[in-house]
């Protein structure tokens, strides 16, 4: 189908076409045919050969001209999305005119898709040693997945279920009704209409916001949602579990415990020209503490309250200048509803100034820069079920510059943190002061096949300095029990080679700690002790080499000291290894391997202490056989032998741990997919 149409592109490209029309995207009638009202040109030239071309492929064959009009039918569907649609006019004299470059868009058809995965992996150890350290373990493993997602279109109306389940033996800790996990389930039913689409989903829902109220909250629930075809409307309503869960368990796929539920709204709204947004939300729930998703530990006791926020989000001067304003507000039981003290009311809000080349500002004396700016203080008492994560009693302002000159970047990074920012007489007040820089150069015009860049590879350097102060006025000291006061200054180097076969890269890293700080005494009993000045300097190197289609090796060496000078103690690390793959029979037979050695020493100035000298090595092997490869419908097999061998040595105390193990497994795959 395509040979004609080549000879003709080879034969436009040597010559010069009259512009193309430009217009906008073309909607197909379906997945097999589309039509279009043919440009003036088109008719006025009546010796002319017209051409239709898509992504490429001449489909001329398939058109003809009714009248003014152009329709394309083809013999099979095209797969959804968007296609480059070009229609050229071919004179007898050799000329070409090119009458319409259009993006056309294929739609999803009509009818009932199925898409399903599966995986299935088990292994057996067939020999180990120490016997006694194997000892009541289990010899065989297995876990596995499968996936299912299907899908109803009829019209403007879309039908869809899906869902995501686990299954692992491997953790001998988790009890038997924890083994089977299902992380992802959904039921959704949506309307594409021209003035919004709409959409109710059960399942996990999300709503995707980052902001004080929330942070990305996703959990098992139903969701309302409405977005205008315009875009400058938007609403979601939701409820949701409060605590997050991965389990098969009935009574917790839908959010039913009141005691365990959040509920809400988020709505935006923006002007016709996108210059002004607003948007708000809300939030009301309650959750079990120990599943807040930062709380590790059971606690029985329920929190909850209802939150909100109130945002503007403006860009203006054609994009260079972006301010965004965030007010929010809680009511909320931290400690238990009933428990403690009563709902306690706080607030938190946050101030962004974003100024950036590109628009109405020049970019000077650079390539491209942006700044960021930003002011955030959030209550001691401001809570929401939908960002548990937020840290509370603080202040933070904070500026972020990025720009860029031919081949260098730069990176500046300036913050102040604050904590107690009300002054309260019975918390202390803590302060962070952060500085850093950070400088890159890649150059892009470098010939990498000149001078020493062929041996060493095409260069990139990357180097930082970062400092950190934290502070405490001495009278809040008694209030915590410790004092605060320090420093970290942290220089870095980082370089890196590239080749075709060969990446390599060194780093290299200082990083000294200096604490300021006072003993803290209750009485005469010590209650805090200064930690020991420090200096860690840490040095690595690694390299990736492809020795041939067939054969990859990587290999590494890191090296870290740190000294504290308090008691002239010395702590040094080093840890080096080798790893490799290499493609047996190509389709069929890979091997893997891998060699890993540590060493750890302690040197300690008290010589009350023995000093400690720890040497560990590690290796694994793995052959892998593709017996069956998968295809669409009929699984795939793959077959594997692996063993692994470790030692740890305390040269110190004479202990001499050797732990070995082989392993035999298969995994099996499966895809299926219908229409």
């Amino acid at each position: 189908m395509g040979t004609r149409l080549v000879a003709l592109l080879l034969l436009a490209a040597c010559l010069q076409p009259a512009a193309a029309q430009q217009a906008g995207p073309l909607t197909a009638i379906d997945q097999r045919s589309f039509s279009l009202d043919l440009p003036a040109a088109a008719l006025a030239q009546a010796d002319g050969a017209l051409a239709v071309d898509l992504d490429g492929y001449d489909l001329t064959p398939f058109s003809r001209v009714d009248g003014t009009v152009l329709r394309v039918a083809l013999d099979s569907p095209l797969p959804p999305g968007g296609y480059l649609l070009s229609l050229m006019l071919f004179f007898p004299d050799g000329s070409v005119e090119v009458l319409l470059d259009t993006i056309l868009q294929v739609p999803v058809g009509d009818g009932m898709t199925h898409s399903a995965s599966g995986m299935l992996q088990a292994s057996y150890r067939v020999a180990e040693g120490p016997a006694e350290n194997f000892a009541g373990a289990d010899d065989t493993t297995a876990k596995g997945s499968v996936s299912y997602q299907g899908e109803r279109r009829s019209g403007a109306w879309r039908l869809g279920a899906g869902a995501g389940v686990i299954y692992d033996r491997y953790s001998q800790a988790a009890p038997a009704d924890e083994r089977w996990l299902l992380p992802e389930y959904a039921l959704f039913a949506a309307h594409e209409g021209s003035v919004a689409a709409t959409e109710l989903k059960a399942g996990n829902v999300a709503v995707s916001q980052d902001d004080l109220l929330f942070s990305n909250f996703q959990r098992r629930g139903v969701a309302l949602q409405s977005l205008a075809a315009s875009e400058r409307f938007q609403l979601q309503a939701f409820s949701m579990v409060s605590a997050p869960s991965n389990l098969v368990q009935a009574d917790e796929l839908l959010p039913r415990d009141s005691d365990n539920r959040s509920s809400g709204l988020r709505a935006s709204v923006a002007l016709p020209d996108e210059r002004l947004r607003l948007s708000g939300g809300l939030v009301d729930g309650r959750g079990p503490l120990g599943g807040a998703g930062f709380n590790q530990f059971i606690d029985p006791a329920i929190i909850g309250g209802d939150s909100w926020n109130v945002g503007l989000d403006s860009r203006l001067a054609g994009g260079s200048v972006a301010l965004a304003l965030e007010r929010a507000g809680s009511n909320f039981d931290v400690d238990g509803i009933g428990v403690g003290a009563p709902e306690r009311s706080d607030d938190a809000m946050r101030a962004t100034l974003g100024l950036a080349s590109g628009g109405a500002f020049d970019s000077g004396p650079f390539s491209y820069w942006s700044a960021e700016f930003q002011y955030r203080q959030v209550g001691l008492d401001y809570y929401s079920m939908a960002n548990l994560a937020l840290p509370g009693n603080i202040e933070v302002h904070s500026a972020y510059l990025q720009a860029g000159w031919r081949d260098f970047a730069v990176d500046l990074d300036l913050a102040r943190e604050r904590s107690n920012p009300d002054d309260d007489p019975d918390l202390a007040t803590q302060t962070l002061d952060r500085a850093g820089v950070n400088l890159g150069w890649s150059p892009g015009t470098l010939d990498p096949d000149r001078g020493p860049w062929q041996w060493l590879g095409a260069p990139s350097i990357n180097s930082w300095a970062y400092r950190y102060e934290s502070s405490q006025p001495d009278a809040d000291a008694q209030l915590v029990g410790f004092d605060v006061d320090n420093a970290t200054d942290e220089i870095g180097l980082a370089l890196t080679f590239a080749r075709a076969r060969l990446n390599w890269g060194l780093q290299l890293a200082l990083v000294d700690y200096d604490d300021r700080s006072d003993p803290v005494f209750n009485g005469n009993f010590l209650v805090y002790e200064p930690p020991s000045d420090s200096r860690n300097t840490q040095a690595s190197l690694q390299a990736s080499w492809a020795a041939s289609e067939r054969i990859t090796l990587d290999a590494y060496i890191q090296r870290n000291k740190l000294e504290e000078s308090a008691l002239d103690d010395v702590y040094r690390n080093t840890a080096y290894g080798l790893s490799g793959n290499l493609i047996v029979v190509p389709n069929r037979l890979t091997a893997r391997a891998g060699l890993n050695f540590g060493r750890d020493h302690s040197d300690f100035g008290n010589p009350q202490f023995l000093a400690e000298r720890l040497h560990s090595r590690v290796a694994d092997l793995q052959l892998s056989w593709q017996a069956i490869h998968a295809r669409p419908g009929r699984p795939g097999l793959n077959l594997n032998l692996s063993g692994s061998y470790a030692r740890n040595e305390d040269l110190a105390l004479l202990v001499d741990d050797e732990l070995w193990s082989v392993f035999v497994g298969a995994q099996l795959d499966w895809n299926w997919s219908r229409p």
